[in-house]
């Protein structure tokens, strides 16, 4: 259940109960455990949770990217009604970038140093679009201009170590954009940016979903950021959803514990002194999960109760909670 899903908007991503195990020395582990969540067209969704918490893994099982060879992943992944985890490789790789594309956290690493930046681009296009190289060129060209790069016709030449890290992003931007996709998978793409440059980023990713009416997915730690940009708040712990609300709302007034002290220790720019408060303990690491509720062990509010693995259930205000207690619990602020 997402934000979009009260306003009669069309549903584009269903992903259904999806648990993925990565195999080590040691054997499978697993790494996302009973994931659900929705997205529907032209909805800004955000993925929150600290890190190793399981989001880039979750946008990259929904990109059929998982970073092994022989993964074990359940549950459904459901485009438009198309199961992606059961459609075959060359069918996926048809999907992804024509319909669901992603700009990853390190442009730097994620552009080819020995191609330019026109050839990374045309290559996106004439893969998908099936057109001559010409006109490949010309959608380069266009597609820099889009996002904002100067003098496309001549950046279409350079190459990406030419490039400054916000004109990388860009330039990461527009091959995402390439075919028209419609679901974008930004993860964490400001990271790696100084402040003025992630506001720039940020605010030419609304401009482009306003304009070309995408669905965005975008993973970050940054409540702050998400406040001002997600419609849909999704809150990530140890490999599971613990809360999906709309974003007011979570930020308003959380119903798990965990969301609740993510949302106290950030940084407000309100606040004068004192200190932010720290969540206490570590996260689990996969294949160390608690047998009932993984946060447990970090929260204040655990009762015997806690002991069991709490359900992903559904809430008054629209959202859904993992917590055997959150109708109990007064989190959150007035």
């Amino acid at each position: 259940m997402t934000a979009a899903a009260s306003t009669g908007s069309e549903l584009l991503l269903e992903v259904e109960g999806l648990s993925v195990d990565l195999p080590t020395e040691g054997g499978y582990v697993r790494v996302l455990d009973d994931v659900s969540f929705s997205i529907h067209r032209g909805e800004m969704v955000g993925l929150a949770g600290e890190s190793g918490s399981g989001k880039t893994m979750t946008a990259l099982a929904v990109m059929g990217l998982l970073p092994t060879r022989k993964p074990r992943a359940e549950g459904r992944i459901l485009l438009e009604g198309r199961d992606l985890l059961a459609l075959p490789r060359r069918e996926l790789q048809s999907i992804r970038g024509s319909q669901v594309s992603m700009v990853f956290q390190e442009p730097m690493t994620s552009l080819h140093p020995a191609y330019t930046i026109g050839e990374q681009i045309a290559e996106t296009v004439r893969r998908h679009l099936k057109v001559d190289r010409k006109s490949a060129r010309r959608r380069a060209a266009e597609l820099l201009d889009i996002v904002g790069i100067p003098n496309p016709e001549d950046r279409i030449g350079h190459y990406s170590f030419e490039f400054s890290g916000g004109m990388q992003q860009r330039a990461m931007l527009a091959m995402a954009l390439a075919c028209g996709p419609k679901l974008i998978i930004a993860d964490e793409p400001t990271t790696a940016l100084d402040v003025t440059i992630q506001a720039q980023i940020v605010e030419l990713l609304q401009d482009l979903q306003q304009q070309f009416g995408m669905a965005v997915l975008f993973v970050t730690h940054d409540l702050g950021l998400l406040s001002q940009l997600s419609e849909t708040l999704m809150i990530m712990y140890a490999g599971q959803i613990v809360e999906v609300a709309p974003t007011e709302t979570i930020l308003r007034r959380p119903r798990h514990p965990y969301a609740d002290v993510l949302i106290q220790a950030a940084p407000h720019p309100d606040q004068r002194g004192g200190r932010l408060p720290v969540v206490p303990g570590a996260p689990p690491r996969p294949g160390r999960y608690p047998e009932g509720c993984r946060f447990a062990p970090r929260c204040a509010y655990a009762v015997d109760a806690c002991q069991q693995p709490p359900a992903l259930e559904a809430v008054e205000d629209g959202g859904v909670v993992r917590c055997v207690r959150q109708a109990q619990l007064s989190l959150g602020r007035p």
